[in-house]
């Protein structure tokens, strides 16, 4: 008589934190008065009197491996690499675009919700660090449908600020968002299975 083993391979959930890096699938720059732009990278600014009227930044990110998880936390990291020589910073509002895009957008400034995300600034040319935790848990949980964010100047005051995009030709300065869970997830043969009981 033949004996056949099997080798069971299952997922359970593991102590350990686990953070993934995840980079936009799309990000652009809007105006009021033109065509969505795409380029290595993406403006907010509302200076109408240097000729930046309500310049808006959008960006998405693929979470549909993620849904129904909960985020400790989700930082999104900015390279900003320009300010205008006024020398003022730009703070800025974080809301949940509203409508599906991508990045041959036509029109101008995307939908949004009316809920504020968070205030931002930006003063000054570094990396930085956004918390985004709550927005992120709402595209996972559902709550929220997952379009995107989009930036807004909070006033027409502001310097303008880039930051690179997801175009960007060097790898290492393009954003990405970084989230930590509070539980991974690690693999068990059956037999490491049996010896836990």
């Amino acid at each position: 008589m033949r004996t056949v083993l099997f080798c069971l391979w299952v997922m359970i959930p593991g102590a350990m934190a686990g953070t993934v890096d995840v980079h936009p699938v799309a990000d652009m720059t809007t105006t009021p008065t033109g065509a969505a732009t795409a380029t290595a990278y993406v403006e907010i600014c509302h200076r109408p009197a240097h000729g930046h009227p309500d310049t808006r930044g959008s960006m998405i990110f693929d979470l549909s491996g993620h849904t129904g998880w909960t985020a400790e936390s989700a930082i999104l990291n900015l390279d900003v690499f320009y300010q205008s020589g006024c020398g003022l910073p730009t703070s800025f509002n974080t809301w949940a675009a509203a409508e599906e895009w991508d990045e041959t957008w036509s029109g101008s400034h995307l939908l949004h919700g009316s809920d504020n995300w968070g205030m931002f600034t930006f003063s000054g040319t570094a990396w930085y660090q956004l918390d985004i935790t709550d927005l992120v848990n709402a595209w996972l949980s559902g709550s929220v449908p997952n379009h995107g964010l989009v930036f807004q100047a909070v006033d027409s005051n502001q310097a303008e600020h880039r930051f690179y995009s997801n175009n960007a030709v060097d790898p290492e300065v393009r954003p990405f968002l970084s989230i930590t869970f509070p539980e991974s997830f690690t693999q068990m043969t059956w037999t490491g299975i049996k010896s836990s009981f």
